[in-house]
C-alpha cells in the first residue's frame, strides 16, 4: 500500500476509547459520526486513506444477497461496525446483524415472523417521515460493554405499549445472543422515553414524541437520547432522556427545551440530533419553539404570525448541560424567537479537539455555520463572537441576528471534523446575497482556527443530484479519513441513482482549479476579504447497483476496517415520489478500495490510470511483461504528457526479485496519426521464476512537467503460473526464452536472413535492424519508431 503515516491522527479523544479500547478493533465504527464527539472521521490509516487506491473502490458485498429482494422501504439509518459484525436498523423496524465481510445475515430483532418494532399503520397522522409512530429505525445503534458484555444499543417504537401506537424504547442486545435464530434483550428501556397518545393531527392534548434521529449517547453509567416531534404537528416539548447503562431504568437526568416543568403545556426546542460529548458534559442542537403556523415566503415580520416566546427558551440553539443533572450551563441562540421561521437545528454537535482549543461545531438549516469554545464562560457566548468562537460566513448581525426570518432550509446534516478542519455543507460566503439554495450542492472545507478572511480551505461541487420541489437537495453527511472525503447523493438526474461521491484534500491529492471564496467573484474579481481556494476533483463515483439514495437524514458512508459501507432507500422524486424510479431500493453495500480494472473516470478530473485493454498486467513467474498508463485530464491537456516523469512510489507487496520501470510519457495518436488529448506512458514488469501466483497491486505516481501536477495510480498485476516453452515457435532461431527461466536453442536462419530478437528476418526488407525504445515498435510507413499498435495504417 501507498506508505502514509500509520496513525493518522492522535487519538481525537481519549475517553471515547477509554470504555472500547480492550472490547473493539480500533478501526471500528462503533457510534453514529464514529464516535461520541460525532467527528464522523476514522483515525486509522487503511487502503481508503490511499489516494491511489480508492479510484478502484467497488462493491464487493451486499445484503439481501443478488437475487433476493430488496428491504422493503429501505435504510434510513448507517450501519455501526463491530467485531467484524455491522448492525443496522430498516424502517419497518428489524434490525439486522450481519457479516462484514460478506454481508451475510447474522441475527435479526425481532426475529423472523415476530411483529416488528413499529406502530400501526393506522396512526400516521402528520405523514411526516413516516409519521407519528410508523418510522421503525431511522438512527444508528451504538456500542456498549454492559456488565462485561459486548451490546448494541438502538431505539424503535415499541408496539406492546401505549395501545401500540409508537411509543418508543430503546433496546439493549447482545452482539452474540446465545441464540441467533431468536435473539433477547439484555434490558429494554424500563418506561416509553418518547411517546405517542393518539393520532390526531395538530391535537394539543396528545403526546406525538419521536426519537426517528437522535442515535443513542453511551457516556458513563447513562445512555442519551434526544426527543423530538412529527412535523411540529403539533410541535413537541423538547427533552433528552437518560436512562441507566445497566438497567434501562430512568436517571434523575432532565432537560427541557421550553417550560418549566415537564408537560406544563410549553413547546418547543426538539433535539432532533444526536447528542455528543468531549467526556466532561454533553453538547447538542434544538430545534423550533414557534408554533404552526410557521412565517411564509418571502420571510418577514409581515408573514410572520405573532406568538408569545415560552418561560426557559431553549430553542434553536448550541447547548452545553452538565451530564448528571442536565442543567444548562451555556446556549447560544443566534436566531432569537421573534425571527423564528422553523430553522430547526438539526445536525447536532461535533466536538472538535483543534490546535487552538476544543470548539463545538455545527450548521443551522439556514446555512449558518459556527464554532463556539467549550470553555467559555457565562450563560452564553458573548457578541460579537471573539477567541476562537466563529459564524461563517460572517455577519454583523448575526450573534444573536437582528432582522430577517429564518426558514425550513436544508443543511441538517453534521460536518466532519479532519484535524483542524470541519467538512459541512454551509451555506458560503454568498449565503447573504443569494440565500440559501446556492450551497446546496457545495460541500466547504472550513479551517477552525484561521482567521475570517481564510476561513474556507476548499470548496466541492457536488452536482449533480436532483432538486426537490421545495428547492432542497439532500446529501449525506460527509465521513472523512486521511483528508479522503465520502459522501452520498440523493438521485443523479443523469442515471438516476444515488451515488457514493469521494473527494480529496489537496495535501492529499493535488487540485488543478481554484476558485473564490466567495463562488459569485472570478478569480481575477476575487479580492479580500475574500481568498482563492482550491475546488476539488473527485477521486471515485460510484451508483448504488440498486440506484437507491443515500441521502436521508442520518445517512453516512462508514469508514471501518479499510471498508465502506453505506445502506440505500428508494430515491425521492423530483416530483417527491419517493421510489418512483427505483422502487427495489433497499440494501447494505460493501465497497473495498484497491486495485481494480472497474474504475472511475472522468475526463474533467486528472487522472493517471492502466489502460483497460491491457488490465490487470498479465506476467507469467519468471516473466516479463509490458503495459501502457493513461494521463488524462486538464493537467496534460497542453503537452500531452510529453516526457512527464514516472517513478514507482509502492511496490513493496511484490515478490522480492520483482523490477518495474517507466518510460517518459509520450503522445497517445488517433486515427490518422492526430494526436489525442491525453497522454502515455509505459510500465514494464519482470518477476522471478519464485514470484507468488496471484493478484498484485503497485503504485506509481506521474508528474507532468508542463503543469508540475502529479497522479497516482494503483496498477492491477496478476502473476500467472509459468508453463515453459518445450519446442522453439515457428521462425524462432538462436537462444529463445522458455518464459520460466530457461533458453532453447533454436538453430540458424538461412541467408540472407539474420537472427535477431529470437526471430530470422531479412535486414534489406523488413528493416528489422532497427531498434527502438521500450513499449515501441519499428514502423515501415514511417520508417521510424512509434509506440505499440499506434503505426498508421
Amino acid at each position: 500500500m501507498l506508505t502514509i503515516a500509520r496513525s493518522i491522527s492522535a487519538c481525537i479523544f481519549c475517553f471515547l476509547f477509554a470504555v472500547t479500547a480492550a472490547n473493539a478493533a480500533e478501526d471500528d465504527w462503533l457510534t453514529y459520526r464514529h464516535d461520541s464527539a460525532r467527528t464522523g472521521a476514522q483515525p486509522v490509516a487503511s487502503d481508503l486513506s490511499d489516494p491511489a487506491r480508492i479510484r478502484g473502490l467497488h462493491v464487493v458485498a451486499q445484503f439481501p444477497p443478488e437475487g433476493s429482494p430488496a428491504v422493503p422501504g429501505g435504510f434510513k439509518a448507517s450501519p455501526i461496525v463491530v467485531d467484524g459484525m455491522v448492525f443496522i436498523g430498516d424502517v419497518n423496524g428489524h434490525f439486522y446483524a450481519l457479516d462484514a465481510t460478506s454481508g451475510a445475515l447474522i441475527w435479526q430483532y425481532p426475529k423472523a415472523g415476530d411483529p416488528p418494532l413499529n406502530g400501526p399503520s393506522s396512526c400516521v397522522g402528520d405523514d411526516f417521515a413516516g409519521g407519528y409512530g410508523t418510522y421503525g429505525i431511522q438512527s444508528d445503534a451504538t456500542f456498549a460493554v454492559i456488565g462485561g458484555q459486548k451490546a448494541v444499543i438502538f431505539g424503535a417504537p415499541d408496539p406492546t405499549v401505549d395501545l401500540g401506537l409508537g411509543s418508543a424504547r430503546l433496546f439493549a442486545l447482545p452482539l452474540s445472543p446465545a441464540d441467533p435464530n431468536d435473539p433477547q434483550p439484555i434490558w429494554k428501556s424500563h418506561d416509553p422515553v418518547a411517546r405517542v397518545t393518539g393520532c390526531h393531527p395538530g391535537n394539543p392534548h396528545e403526546l406525538h414524541e419521536r426519537i426517528a434521529y437522535s442515535a443513542p449517547l453511551v457516556f458513563g453509567d447513562k445512555v442519551y437520547v434526544g426527543i423530538h416531534d412529527t412535523g411540529d404537528s403539533p410541535i413537541q416539548q423538547g427533552r433528552v432522556a437518560a436512562v441507566d447503562l445497566n438497567t434501562g431504568h430512568s436517571t434523575g437526568f432532565q432537560f427541557l427545551g421550553a417550560g418549566n416543568a415537564p408537560g406544563d403545556g410549553f413547546r418547543g426546542g426538539g433535539v432532533w440530533n444526536a447528542l455528543a460529548t468531549d467526556g466532561t458534559d454533553v453538547y447538542f442542537t434544538t430545534g423550533n419553539t414557534q408554533p404552526a403556523p410557521w412565517c411564509t415566503f418571502p420571510y418577514g415580520m409581515e408573514n410572520c404570525p405573532l406568538k408569545t416566546e415560552p418561560p426557559n427558551n431553549h430553542g434553536l440553539s448550541m447547548i452545553r448541560v452538565d451530564k448528571d443533572t442536565g442543567n444548562v450551563k451555556w446556549a447560544f441562540q443566534p436566531v432569537p424567537f421573534f425571527f423564528d421561521g422553523d430553522p430547526d437545528w438539526a445536525a447536532g454537535a461535533t466536538v472538535m479537539s483543534a490546535s487552538c482549543g476544543e470548539l463545538i461545531a455545527s450548521v443551522q438549516k439556514d446555512g449558518w455555520s459556527y464554532a463556539i469554545d467549550a470553555e467559555q464562560t457565562g450563560p452564553s457566548p458573548s457578541c460579537p463572537l471573539s477567541g476562537h468562537s466563529w459564524q461563517f460566513p460572517p455577519t454583523t448581525s448575526g450573534c444573536p441576528f437582528s432582522g430577517g426570518v429564518h426558514g425550513d432550509d436544508d443543511y441538517r446534516r453534521p460536518g466532519a471534523a479532519w484535524n483542524d478542519v470541519f467538512i459541512v455543507r454551509t451555506g458560503g460566503e454568498n449565503l447573504v446575497h443569494d440565500g440559501v439554495a446556492p450551497g446546496y450542492t457545495k460541500l466547504h472545507a472550513l479551517n477552525a482556527c484561521a482567521t475570517a478572511e481564510n476561513r474556507v480551505r476548499w470548496i466541492a461541487d457536488l452536482t449533480p443530484n436532483i432538486t426537490a420541489e421545495n428547492g432542497h437537495v439532500s446529501y449525506s453527511s460527509p465521513t472523512v479519513t486521511g483528508g479522503i472525503v465520502f459522501i452520498g447523493t440523493n438521485q443523479n438526474p443523469i442515471d438516476n441513482k444515488g451515488h457514493l461521491v469521494v473527494l480529496a484534500d489537496p495535501t492529499v491529492a493535488p487540485a488543478s482549479q481554484q476558485v473564490c471564496s466567495h463562488v459569485d467573484y472570478s478569480l481575477p474579481d476575487c479580492k479580500a476579504p475574500y481568498a482563492p481556494v482550491w475546488s476539488l476533483q473527485r477521486l471515485a463515483d460510484v451508483p448504488m447497483p440498486d440506484g437507491g439514495s443515500l441521502a436521508s437524514m442520518r445517512n453516512e458512508p462508514v469508514l471501518a476496517e479499510g471498508r465502506v459501507f453505506v445502506a440505500t432507500r428508494p430515491p425521492a422524486h423530483l416530483d417527491g415520489n419517493q421510489g418512483a424510479a427505483h422502487p427495489d431500493a433497499g440494501h447494505v453495500y460493501i465497497l473495498a478500495p484497491g486495485c481494480s480494472c472497474d474504475f472511475f473516470l472522468n475526463a474533467s478530473v486528472n487522472q493517471l490510470y492502466l489502460d483497460p485493454n491491457t488490465c490487470p498486467i498479465r506476467v507469467a513467474q519468471g516473466g516479463a511483461s509490458q503495459a501502457l498508463l493513461v494521463m488524462s485530464g486538464p493537467w496534460v491537456a497542453s503537452d500531452h504528457g510529453v516526457n512527464a516523469n514516472g517513478v514507482v512510489v509502492d511496490k513493496d507487496s511484490l515478490p522480492n526479485g520483482s523490477t518495474i520501470s517507466l518510460t517518459p510519457g509520450f503522445e497517445d495518436f488517433g486515427p490518422g496519426g492526430v494526436p489525442r488529448s491525453d497522454g502515455l506512458m509505459g510500465i514494464q514488469v519482470s518477476v522471478p521464476a519464485s514470484a507468488g501466483v496471484g493478484p498484485y497491486c503497485v503504485d506509481v505516481e506521474a508528474t507532468d512537467p508542463a503543469t508540475r501536477v502529479s497522479a497516482i495510480a494503483a496498477v492491477p498485476l496478476q502473476i500467472n503460473a509459468c508453463t515453459p516453452l518445450t519446442a522453439c515457435p515457428p521462425g524462432a532461431c538462436g537462444t529463445f526464452p522458455t518464459g520460466c527461466g530457461g533458453n532453447l536453442q533454436c538453430g540458424v536462419c538461412a541467408p540472407p536472413q539474420v537472427c535477431t530478437g529470437g526471430g530470422c528476418c531479412n535486414p534489406f526488407v523488413t528493416g528489422c535492424g532497427e531498434r527502438c525504445p521500450p513499449l515501441q515498435q519499428f514502423c515501415f510507413k514511417t520508417k521510424s519508431c512509434v509506440p505499440q499498435g499506434r503505426c498508421p495504417s
